[in-house]
């Protein structure tokens, strides 16, 4: 979830600015983030770099890998999918990482006004790119794992149902209805007098992106949770049958194997790179109107973020060390590690 400030803010009338927030927290100014006062800061400003360089080397492999692919898959699609999300995601949040080195500030609105107005003409263009590259990245791994589960459940009756060209068309889907519910943010910033409709949006849109970015993380822990259980019941099944002449695996069920162990390491970065972000997501919604129950501050944004970015170089330094065990064809996706519900 992004947090935003409406239109200009000097144009909002008090009644309209106290629709957007009736908890009435303390307002903060832009030295509470500088450097030399908050260590954290350098975390995400160390971090953010190498992320970058590491995510695009990972995912320009990830994409070079799939396409040469013979035979592709609904697996190819989705890696390749996420791939191209992973690559959106960091390299158009690049610019407000530029803008937080140069100005030695954590806060996003502080650092586009130093900046002046051009750099500021490009902020709602990449934020729409940036979430929607989120939605499109959680929605993916969404499918991805019901795919994976159904199709192990019952094999028969999805496997011809989850083919390339339905996966096509979904993904089709799925990315313009990302692009569709976050086109509002291209004209966000350039408001010279907030709409009343806008405020009300403004009002629902951030609840309704922390509530995603929680229910994603809970949906693919749970699906992944009962693949894992389903895997292990066949493997049970399989031990107790009496044995064959020969116990070579076919190479469709080669393939299904190599991709369900593909999902669960990805589920398994995902779920530990995205827990920070679900338990400040949680705080946020406990922060707004009507519950008002705890503040969350400029700082504990930039905590988490910090928190985050470690979480995902840790990720990062694991799948590269642990990467022998996973099918060479299909490496470990690199979206689901920098994918921070858009943060």
């Amino acid at each position: 979830m992004t947090t935003y400030f409406v239109g200009n803010s000097s144009n909002i009338s008090a009644e309209n600015a106290t629709a957007l927030d009736d908890c009435n927290w303390p307002e903060e100014g832009p030295s509470v983030l500088e450097l030399r006062y908050f260590y954290p800061l350098w975390v995400m400003l160390i971090a953010r770099p190498i992320l970058v360089v590491l995510g695009t080397i990972g995912s320009a492999f990830i994409i070079t890998v799939q396409l040469r692919q013979q035979q592709k898959s609904t697996t190819n699609l989705y890696l390749i999918v996420m791939a191209i999300c992973c690559l959106v995601i960091l390299w158009a949040s690049l610019p407000i990482y530029s803008l937080h080195a140069s100005t030695g500030n954590g806060s996003s609105s502080y650092a586009w006004k130093s900046y002046g107005p051009i750099l500021a003409a490009f902020r709602g263009p990449l934020t729409w790119l940036q979430d929607s590259a989120v939605w499109t990245s959680d929605c993916t791994m969404l499918v991805f794992s019901m795919e994976r589960l159904l199709c192990t459940m019952n094999p028969i009756r999805y496997h011809n149902f989850f083919n390339l060209r339905h996966a096509i068309y979904l993904e089709a889907g799925i990315t313009f209805f990302s692009l569709l519910w976050n086109s509002e943010i291209i004209a966000y910033f350039y408001y010279k007098f907030t709409p009343p409709f806008l405020i009300s949006w403004d009002s629902a849109a951030p609840k309704v992106d922390a509530a995603r970015c929680v229910c994603t993380w809970l949906i693919v822990m749970v699906v992944n949770v009962i693949l894992v259980r389903v895997l292990a019941k066949h493997t049970r099944s399989r031990k107790s049958l009496i044995a064959r002449p020969s116990t070579d695996s076919s190479p469709q069920d080669s393939t299904n194997r190599n991709s369900s162990i593909l999902l669960l390491s990805t589920a398994i970065i995902y779920s530990i790179t995205q827990f920070p972000f679900i338990i400040y997501n949680l705080l946020v919604m406990a922060a707004e109107s009507p519950y008002c129950l705890v503040h969350v501050s400029s700082r504990d944004t930039v905590t988490f973020r910090a928190i985050s970015s470690a979480a995902t170089l840790s990720a990062v330094w694991v799948s590269a060390r642990f990467s022998h065990i996973l099918p060479t064809s299909h490496p470990p996706s690199f979206g689901a590690q920098v994918n921070t519900c858009g943060l």
